[in-house]
């Protein structure tokens, strides 16, 4: 086990989120969780740079939920947000203890929950702290971002948008936005669909796991829960309602421009899954992950009785 930073006050029951985390921080928590909990924490590939994509599993029903965090580099407040969620969860499990009226082991034994709280770990090493000297494209990227200040990067290690990167509506959008094919700190959609190996990871876990019912894609942007209006399932207006209704955030169909090339759209079109994005206030405001998380807390618990 990796020690813990000085940072990070172990001995906490709910341990310290208030911040964005990188990738190394992220596996620090996750080791004291696994320490104390004995967390099931399984891989679904590796990224561009060769870091490790963790996914957590929680419960052991035949429905499955899938909770996916940090798809934009900068987001990764909303990694932070999500492993309070665990370690929460955990807690209550392990004490016996019931959530908005919810029976935690009742819940297990009909849903399992898999949480990946950071899809985009190297574009959240660049948020977090910048891209080192010894980057092997540290020159290609200063030139793409234009600065040395990564603090706003939402892309892949290369330059690639992975929340444009799925198959949806993708050719549509790359005639919209043909300049960005060099990679960009955003909306840069690769050479072709699933072109990244984040993304590529994402969908061959979703493709080849026939149980999974609901994703849920928590993101950095003005509070709302957004679903896709098109696609074949009747009930995904619906979902997304309750799942306004529980989180008190507005509702809104997500415009064309949104779908193209998105997590959410492909699992809703292409898959037949319902998907939503779930926003959880803004970017800029990367400090802040309990009012984050109080704004989703009872959603996190309750959405997989959707399904």
């Amino acid at each position: 086990m990796n020690s813990s930073s000085p940072g990070i006050d172990k001995d906490k029951r709910i341990l310290d989120y208030q911040r964005a985390v990188g990738f190394e921080e992220l596996r620090e928590y996750l080791d004291i969780l696994t320490d104390r909990y004995g967390l099931n924490v399984t891989s679904i590939g590796v990224t561009v740079l060769g870091k490790s994509i963790p996914m957590i599993t929680l419960g052991s029903g035949k429905k499955e939920i899938l909770y996916v965090g940090c798809i934009h580099g900068c987001d990764n407040i909303i990694a932070s947000m999500l492993l309070r969620f665990i370690n929460e969860y955990c807690e209550l499990r392990k004490t016996n203890r019931r959530i908005y009226n919810l029976s935690l082991s009742s819940l297990e034994q009909t849903r399992t929950i898999h949480i990946i709280p950071m899809l985009n770990p190297d574009g959240a090493s660049y948020a977090a702290g910048g891209v080192a000297e010894d980057n092997p494209l540290h020159s290609r990227l200063i030139a793409m971002n234009g600065s040395e200040d990564f603090s706003r990067w939402r892309a892949n290690a290369r330059g690639v948008d992975l929340e444009r990167n799925f198959s949806v509506d993708y050719v549509e959008y790359k005639k919209r936005i043909p300049h960005k094919d060099g990679g960009a700190p955003r909306d840069c959609a690769g050479l072709h669909p699933e072109s990244e190996p984040e993304s590529s990871a994402l969908s061959g876990y979703i493709k080849y796991n026939e149980k999974i019912k609901l994703v849920l894609n928590f993101r950095c942007g003005a509070d709302s829960v957004s679903y896709v209006g098109t696609g074949g399932i009747p009930r995904n207006r619906s979902i997304a309602q309750s799942l306004s209704r529980i989180s008190s955030k507005p509702l809104c169909e997500a415009p064309a421009g949104e779908v193209m090339g998105s997590l959410a759209g492909w699992c809703a079109v292409v898959m037949n899954i319902p998907a939503y994005n779930i926003f959880c206030g803004a970017e800029k405001n990367n400090t802040d992950c309990f009012m984050k998380y109080a704004g989703v807390r009872e959603l996190l618990f309750t959405a997989p009785l959707l399904v």
